[in-house]
């Protein structure tokens, strides 16, 4: 009977067991493996049906891949599978890659195999990876009844580091999603301001205090500034010092214009100054006009920007000598703006100098970038619609004509509008204007100056739903642009002819190019890359085997010199940098599209280079490397690598600034 029983008991053992699962753990990707390369192609192609069944293969570097494979997929029908491999491996790398994959769907079935697989695994070790991610994963799918009630939870200790983190990633992906609650909300502030929680739920914590704009704070606590008075880790503190800005009250606001003339890091300065606001301007503005004459490219532009948009109206003529006196010509253009803006439409003398002046920098400038800027200074002054028009017709320059479009958009958009043109007969002359404007760029054939029009065509106050005739001109638009290389434009227009025909757009997006197994077959664990610049060298490593299609992308682009002679058109202070445009106004690319690879990569520190993109599977020929931690970017841009050395270089990129060149090395040559 005894061995009845044993063998009885060993049968229900092994049933509860996936057969060969238990046997090698080790992960061990290899390229060189004909499944692993099948595998990628297969989520390269958005293949779910063909990825699934790795899922229960006996290589766990298979089962692995499979699982990063569905994370870019997103396709809910995988959830099944996944909720199976989360509860069921022997992995925990598998099943950590599951719980994310879950949570990449954005279903919100999915939050209830990733919730079952929590309480399934009760019984094990608590505090893991698989845990953290689950957590995170219901941040991405759940209801705010899961968010209360994992915001809620007070017995995770402070060395149970991945519950915490998984608990803060969840509360932040949730306010990511509009989904935002009190106790959210007081969880993050305990996390934030208590100086020995886990590092990274704390600097988590203090993004999601950083981003979030419906939590609700009716005094600012205490213990977040003493938390932000006591930082030493910057990036921690540019995060905080956001949050305590925009809540604090008079003596908060003295305290930090006092503390942001010695801090040492500019992009805690940059932060500050973006969260100003005009209430307490009397208190930071001596701070700030200081800081408008720094030679710090992002503390200069970004002071300028606060007195654009914080400076009370008498302001005008202050910031009027501060433009006549700057040397940074973008930071010149701004002030300029923002003296336009505070000049009323009676005074005539006043815009028509301060309009000369501007057409004067503007005739005599270079540099397309510093144009754009004095466009847009320009466009401050509803009544310089004729002007703009004759700039765009008058110039054959597509980047100028581009900016010529934005600095339109700007001001067909602009509170101003209904005050310089206060009457039916005058605003419907001016929309004529408009309408002449777009129909000139609608036939253009300039991808740039499209995707930028198409905004005015969906602004409702402009009335195009009653001009009939520009809707073929769209259309014709559209059939002429040069796809895939101009699909954000497509995708643009599109959403524009769906607005006129009160219609859903229908955009239908297709990647076409292969991962280059030739070119991730050369790449070592040590490949990097060496960006030359007009401001010197930036080092990067890229992660061939978590983004093989992107990495292979831009070593083909590299060692063909495509990137040669590109600018950096954008640069955000204190978020990237971001070149690789073959037009240089961010709307250019080639003959084809890469796969957006979204594995459980995060943006967690400064320096991580990543693909732009205009949605999902849209990538290309741009990428960006960034400022600092971005944890908003997780999950929807790819990342392929990382600087090395040189993080000085990128925070010296201005727009207009060149990449001369990018070398590959450390490579197989085969």
């Amino acid at each position: 009977m005894r061995t009845v029983i044993y063998f009885l008991l060993m049968a229900l053992i092994a049933a509860c067991v996936p057969p060969d699962h238990t046997r090698n753990l080790e992960i061990r990707i290899d390229y060189q493996e004909e499944d692993q390369r099948l595998i990628r192609d297969h989520e390269n192609r958005r293949e779910t049906a063909m990825v699934v069944p790795f899922l229960e293969s006996s290589d766990v570097s298979l089962r692995l891949l499979a699982a990063q494979a569905l994370a870019s997929i997103q396709d809910s029908s995988s959830i099944t599978a996944l909720g199976n491999t989360l509860k069921n491996d022997f992995s925990q790398d598998v099943r950590r890659y599951a719980a994310y994959a879950l949570g990449q769907t954005g279903h919100p079935d999915a939050a209830v195999a990733l919730i079952d697989a929590f309480t399934y695994q009760d019984t094990s070790q608590l505090n893991n990876p698989v845990r953290q991610a689950i957590l995170e994963g219901v941040g991405k799918t759940g209801t705010p009844t899961h968010l209360n009630q994992i915001a809620t939870v007070t017995s995770y200790g402070p060395d149970d580091h991945f519950l915490i983190r998984g608990q803060a990633l969840a509360i932040y992906r949730f306010s990511l999603r509009q989904i935002v609650s009190q106790s959210g909300t007081d969880k993050m502030i305990q996390f934030a301001a208590n100086p020995s929680m886990d590092r990274e739920a704390r600097l988590i914590a203090a993004n999601y205090l950083r981003r979030t704009r419906d939590i609700q704070l009716d005094t600012m606590p205490g213990e977040l500034v003493n938390a932000l008075l006591l930082e030493g880790d910057p990036d921690i503190r540019m995060a905080l010092v956001t949050a305590v800005t925009r809540y604090g009250g008079a003596d908060v606001q003295a305290m930090l214009a006092e503390r942001m003339a010695e801090e040492p890091d500019n992009r805690v300065k940059v932060n500050w100054l973006r969260a100003l606001d005009e209430t307490h301007y009397d208190i930071w503005q001596n701070t700030v006009d200081t800081l408008v004459f720094s030679d710090q490219y992002p503390i200069a532009v970004q002071s300028s920007q606060a007195l654009i948009d914080r400076a009370p109206p008498n302001e005008r003529a202050g910031l009027l000598d501060f433009a006549r006196s700057a040397q940074n010509h973008t930071v010149k253009a701004l002030l300029y703006a923002g003296s336009l803006r505070r000049t009323p439409p009676y005074f005539v003398n006043s815009r028509a100098i301060i309009n000369n002046e501007i057409q004067v920098l503007l005739r005599e400038e270079q540099n397309p970038y510093v144009q754009q800027q004095l466009l847009m200074a320009l466009a401050e002054d509803p009544g310089n619609m004729a002007t703009l028009k004759d700039l765009f017709d008058n110039d054959s320059t597509s980047v100028f004509r581009t900016f010529c479009v934005n600095a339109m958009h700007a001001m067909a958009t602009s509170p101003r509008f209904e005050i310089f043109y206060p009457t039916i007969a005058a605003r419907n002359q001016a929309l004529q204007v408009v309408y002449e404007f777009v129909a000139n760029v609608l036939s253009s054939g300039n991808a740039g100056a499209l995707a930028a029009a198409g905004p005015i065509i969906t602004h409702e106050a402009n009335n195009f739903k009653d001009r009939i005739e520009i809707r073929p001109m769209l259309r014709n638009a559209i059939r002429n642009l040069d796809l895939p290389a101009e699909l954000e434009t497509k995708q643009v227009l599109d959403n524009a002819l769906a607005f006129l025909e009160g219609k859903e757009p229908e955009t239908a997006l297709s990647v076409n190019k292969n991962i280059d197994w030739s070119v991730v077959g050369r790449c070592t664990d040590s490949t990097f890359a060496v960006i030359r610049t007009t401001q010197g060298r930036i080092e990067v490593s890229l992660d061939h085997k978590t983004a093989p299609s992107s990495v292979a992308n831009f070593i083909s682009l590299s060692l063909n010199g495509y990137y040669n002679g590109k600018t950096f058109h954008r640069v955000v202070p204190n978020f990237v940098i971001q070149g690789g445009c073959p037009r240089g106004d961010g709307f250019g690319s080639l003959d084809y599209t890469i796969a957006s690879e979204l594995g459980p990569n995060y943006y967690n520190a400064a320096g991580k280079l990543g693909m732009a993109s205009a949605g999902k599977d849209t990538e290309g020929v741009q990428w960006f490397i960034t400022h600092s931690p971005t944890p908003h970017l997780d999950g929807r841009y790819t990342l392929f690598g990382e600087v090395t050395s040189g993080m000085d270089i990128v925070h010296a990129i201005t727009p207009g600034d060149v990449i001369q060149d990018i070398t590959i090395l450390n490579m197989r040559f085969q």
